[in-house]
């Protein structure tokens, strides 16, 4: 495995806090 650039976020879609905190991160990536 290489490195990346940008960090990977990985999660399951179960847990509500989690997807949550996903789709914040992806609304206020840039």
């Amino acid at each position: 495995m290489t490195p990346t650039e940008a960090p990977i976020l990985l999660f399951d879609g179960h847990c509500h806090l989690c997807q949550r905190s996903v789709q914040w991160v992806l609304r206020h990536d840039r």
